[in-house]
């Protein structure tokens, strides 16, 4: 296994600027795409069937790529110039969710190419998007500084009534949002880091929009990431420098204690780091535009608006290695773990199936006609690997269908057998926990005859020293 970092730029000089996919560990190149200069993109996976979509700037335009092959396989037109994109594979399927200049919130199944919400979500361009790691939650953020929740649920249902609301509307930044970095976890316990040009990063809890903390920067934040551990929050600013915030702190007992939480505000300028020990500066002066941390928490992967990607130790704060340039700032920075003996193109000679080419992306929402003829069908194994899934899945690898009926009738079956076993388990403990009473019981009656003994014998021994010396007072009397 290998941690591969894919990057591409947001302008290009040449028409035919490169985008890469490069092991961030060692010197070697794995894939490139040609004229994939992009607003936003997203990336499926690495190996045969994956994809590469890319919002192109300036154009009503998405391009697809597929896997090992470096010009676009797909041009695909789509209402407004998309300013983020981000796939998400969720119930077995694949959806591609973008953020529109005007401020809208597109999402389409792409199996089926049905555009199934378009929301006016924000004000002004929506500048970013995250998903959580289990797929619920859709965060985005805007230049109107609002960042807004939504439950991804809501987004991808086939009816507009009611219209998708947002959970949670966030409103405590005042000028434009730059990223958003989430925690991994449980959903209700999941934490949301929200960076703004207004020199400030808000950490809500994503379960209710409770701010937790506030941690003041000074200047513009660009860029943010998080440790996978929640140990430290990394910070790219608009100076060139990279800050590093611990999360837990040493009190003055010694003991660990949380950084974050209760509406507390945190300084995090240059002035509360004199010494230099919690920044980073391979970037000098060129600011700092994507930021992601490694799966183990060790390497910290930044990029900047000179086109330059650095891969950075935490502990040491050095540059452990330096990727290839690209000749324009870096929009879009993704990690990606992927198996070795299926990252390299050539491999794609040997297989036999060739990826299906994907229906166009519609313009308008889906119909009620269109929703009649939509049959849903999610596999219950789950999606074979290499395919972007879809709700409206043909695909022929698959050949157990979910059988409802029997899967009842199975979980009936273990119910009446956990029953038993339990009643049972139950009679066990009853009859144990008995014997365990008596057995202390028993126990104690001995302990208590033990010391009854002891004491019974001291008493006679005391008893006849007594009379030992009373005897010998009279004698002592009589000689008198």
């Amino acid at each position: 296994m290998d941690e591969s970092v894919f990057y591409t730029p947001s302008t290009a000089t040449d028409a035919a600027e490169l985008s890469f996919l490069a092991s961030i560990r060692s010197n070697k190149s794995h894939v490139q795409f040609r004229q994939c200069a992009a607003n936003a993109a997203s990336i499926t996976g690495t190996g045969q069937g994956h994809r590469l979509f890319v919002a192109c700037p300036e154009k009503a335009l998405i391009q697809v790529y597929l896997w090992g092959k470096e010009s676009p396989e797909q041009k695909m037109a789509v209402p407004e110039e998309l300013t983020s994109l981000l796939w998400v594979h969720i119930f077995g399927a694949g959806f591609l969710v973008g953020g529109g200049k005007s401020g809208r919130l597109y999402v389409w199944e792409l199996a089926s190419g049905y555009l199934l919400s378009a929301k006016e979500a924000h004000y002004q361009e929506v500048s970013c998007l995250e998903v959580s790691h289990d797929g619920q939650v859709l965060v985005s953020g805007g230049k109107d500084s609002r960042v807004l929740i939504w439950r991804l649920a809501d987004l991808i249902q086939f009816s507009s009534d009611p219209l998708p609301k947002p959970i949670h509307v966030l409103t405590n930044h005042s000028l434009p949002i730059t990223s958003i970095a989430l925690t991994k976890g449980i959903s209700n316990d999941i934490k949301l880091f929200t960076s703004s040009l207004d020199g400030e990063v808000r950490h809500y809890n994503v379960s209710n929009g409770e701010l937790l903390t506030t941690f003041i920067f000074g200047e513009p934040v660009n860029a943010l990431a998080v440790d996978p551990a929640q140990r430290y929050l990394y910070a790219g600013l608009s100076s060139g420098t990279i800050r590093l915030v611990p999360l837990f702190i040493v009190n003055h007992k010694n003991q660990l204690e949380s950084n974050t939480g209760c509406g507390k505000l945190v300084s995090a300028t240059s002035a509360d780091d004199p010494e230099s020990q919690f920044i980073i500066t391979s970037h000098q002066d060129s600011p700092v535009t994507c930021l992601q941390v490694s799966a183990d928490g060790g390497l910290l992967v930044s990029a900047d608006s000179a086109g330059k990607v650095f891969v950075n130790d935490i502990v040491s704060r050095q540059v452990a290695r330096q990727l290839r340039d690209c000749s324009g700032p870096i929009s879009t920075l993704r990690l990606l773990i992927n198996d070795l003996e299926r990252v390299e193109p050539s491999d794609l000679s040997t297989k036999a199936s060739t990826p299906r080419i994907l229906p166009n992306l519609k313009r308008s929402l889906i119909s009620d006609t269109e929703i009649s003829k939509h049959d849903i069908n999610i596999p219950a194994a789950g999606t074979p690997e290499g395919d972007i899934g879809s709700l409206a899945s043909d695909n022929e690898q698959l050949k157990e269908q979910f059988d409802l009926r029997g899967f009842c009738n199975q979980v009936r079956k273990e119910h009446v057998v956990y029953q038993l076993n339990t009643e049972e388990e139950a009679a066990v403990d009853q009859s144990v926990q008995q014997q365990q009473q008596d057995t202390d019981e028993n126990v104690s009656t001995q302990q208590y005859a033990s010391q009854l003994k002891e004491m019974t014998k001291a008493y006679n021994e005391l008893k006849r020293v007594h009379q030992d010396l009373y005897s010998e007072h009279l004698k002592l009397l009589d000689r008198d």
